[in-house]
C-alpha cells in the first residue's frame, strides 16, 4: 500500500522538487557573501551538498514511479484482494498452494511408480520367409528376438529362455 501513496504524491512530488530546485541558483551568491563577510563556508557546503543528494534520490523515485505500469500494478492489487477474499490471507493462500503441489506431486510419483511397474512384452518375429540379413533388420526395429520357420526346437527354446523364466 506505500506504494499506492507514493503514486498518488508523485505529481505534488515533481513540482515540489522543481520549485526546491531553485535554490541551487542562489548557491553562489551566498558564497559570494559568506566570502565579503569573512566566514567560512564548509556548513554551507555540506547543507548544499546533502540537499543534492537528497532532491537526486527524490528525482530517482520519481523515475522509477514513472517507469512503473500503472495497469499491472493495479491488475496485482485486484489479484492480491482476490486471494484474501478466497483464501482470507496471504499466507493461508500460500498455504493452500502448497498442499495444492504436494498433491501434484504425489500424482506425478504414482505415474511414474505405475511406469516402473509395466513389465515389457518381449516381440518375437517368426517368419517363414528367411532372407540373409533378416534377423538384423528385425532387431533394428525393435523386435527383441527372432525366429525362422521351419522352427527348430532348440533355437525355440533358447528364446523363450532368454525372455521367459521357463520351468523344467
Amino acid at each position: 500500500m506505500s506504494l499506492k501513496k507514493e503514486l498518488s504524491k508523485k505529481e505534488k512530488i515533481s513540482e515540489a522538487l522543481n520549485k526546491a530546485n531553485t535554490i541551487f541558483e542562489y548557491e553562489s551568491s551566498v558564497y559570494e557573501l559568506l566570502s565579503l563577510i569573512d566566514k567560512e563556508s564548509s556548513f554551507f557546503d555540506e547543507a548544499m551538498n546533502e540537499l543534492r543528494a537528497l532532491f537526486e534520490s527524490a528525482s530517482e523515485k520519481l523515475d522509477e514511479l514513472q517507469e512503473m505500469d500503472i495497469e499491472s500494478l493495479l491488475d496485482r492489487i485486484e489479484k492480491l484482494s482476490s486471494l484474501i477474499r478466497r483464501y482470507g490471507s496471504i499466507e493461508e493462500s500460500l498455504k493452500y498452494k502448497e498442499k495444492k503441489e504436494k498433491e501434484l506431486a504425489h500424482y506425478e510419483n504414482i505415474a511414474f511408480e505405475k511406469e516402473q511397474k509395466i513389465k515389457h512384452v518381449p516381440i518375437i518375429a517368426l517368419t517363414a520367409n528367411t532372407v540373409a540379413g533378416d534377423e538384423e533388420k528385425y532387431l533394428q526395429h525393435g523386435v527383441d528376438g527372432y525366429l525362422a520357420k521351419p522352427l527348430k526346437e532348440k533355437e525355440l527354446s533358447a528364446v523363450l529362455k532368454k525372455f521367459f523364466k521357463v520351468k523344467k
